[in-house]
């Protein structure tokens, strides 16, 4: 099966839970986005699994002296790395994370997918839309988080 990557921003309520996470509604659980299920998800008429990044509670303490940022960095560069298909979705604040990754992954010659949040075909973000762009990446404009989720039919 196809493995597919999911890079954004985890987005965290007041409570400190991901249950707001867009992947969390995708997938189903908070526990799926905290570590591997095998979840299968069609994107492109196609059955992909998901593949990540999964969120850590270790890598948002890093400090540059802790060996454990490396290891989350490698982790996710392996997961990059066999994965199929990379998409990025872009809110208001994108994460430095993510951009990262959508750069690996394009180099490294994957089919790279950028979603970003608009209003009327405008973002804050603009440059690195328009470096993906330079990039070949396919980039779609979004104004509401759940016209994203509708183009994912997450297995449940």
């Amino acid at each position: 099966m196809k493995r597919i990557y999911i890079a954004s921003r985890f987005q965290f309520d007041d409570n400190g839970t991901l249950k707001n996470d867009f992947r969390v509604h995708l997938l189903g659980n908070e526990s799926f986005l905290l570590e591997d299920h095998c979840k299968s998800v069609i994107f492109n008429n196609e059955e992909y699994r998901y593949a990540g990044p999964f969120f850590n509670e270790k890598a948002s303490e890093h400090n540059l002296s802790a060996s454990f940022g490396k290891i989350v960095v490698d982790v996710e560069k392996k997961s990059i790395d066999e994965c199929d298909a990379f998409i990025a979705v872009f809110d208001n604040e994108v994460s430095p994370g993510t951009i990262t990754e959508l750069i690996y992954a394009a180099m490294s010659n994957k089919d790279c997918y950028l979603f970003y949040q608009s209003s009327d075909n405008k973002s804050e973000n603009w440059f690195p839309i328009e470096f993906a762009k330079s990039l070949g990446i396919d980039v779609v404009s979004y104004k509401d988080i759940k016209e994203v989720e509708k183009i994912f039919n997450f297995n449940k």
